[in-house]
């Protein structure tokens, strides 16, 4: 159970760059004051990631859950909840796959667009994360209690996502 602690970057875990990562059953908690509009930044922090596994976990309470930023990454069986403003974020991403989840409870009532899963490209990092996402899989996930978007794709400067799966998704 990791809960309410921050890393230099404002993220309850900070993995940035790792490689071979495993969350097993884990609960992992950031802290949201919505009066106050403050919140941890992420509850993991994955940026330029590979081979992630992130399996039957408990993850909420921060700004944005979950970026999905790497190579070869996996969220299964999770809850994933209280955002902020995005729940699942999947960045300059290759070989994705989300299934068995259940995203709820974002949103906090403002002008930001507040989605249970979205994906796009960023200018931002090394110069070999700078990709269009491919080999997104996204399957058998409930979305619901979502402000704006249960699901938003946007933003490939550096050519289209390509090679996207959804199967038996409920959204509501």
């Amino acid at each position: 159970h990791i809960h309410d602690t921050t890393t230099n970057d404002g993220s309850v875990v900070n993995m940035a760059g790792a490689r071979y990562v495993r969350f097993l059953n884990c609960t992992i908690h950031g802290f949201r004051d919505q009066q106050a509009g403050t919140s941890s930044a992420y509850a993991v922090n994955s940026r330029e990631n590979r081979d992630v596994l992130i399996e039957n976990c408990d993850i909420s309470e921060v700004y944005f859950v979950l970026p999905m930023w790497g190579w070869d990454m996996t969220l299964r069986g999770s809850k994933v909840h209280g955002a902020h403003e995005d729940a699942v974020r999947i960045i300059n991403a290759i070989n994705i796959l989300v299934e068995d989840c259940e995203i709820y409870d974002v949103g906090e009532g403002d002008d930001l667009h507040n989605d249970g899963i979205q994906w796009f490209s960023s200018d931002s990092g090394a110069a070999e994360q700078k990709v269009p996402c491919d080999n997104v899989v996204i399957r058998r996930v409930n979305i619901h209690d979502i402000e704006d978007q249960d699901m938003l794709g946007n933003f490939a400067p550096f050519g289209r996502h390509t090679n996207f799966v959804f199967e038996n998704l409920l959204l509501e």
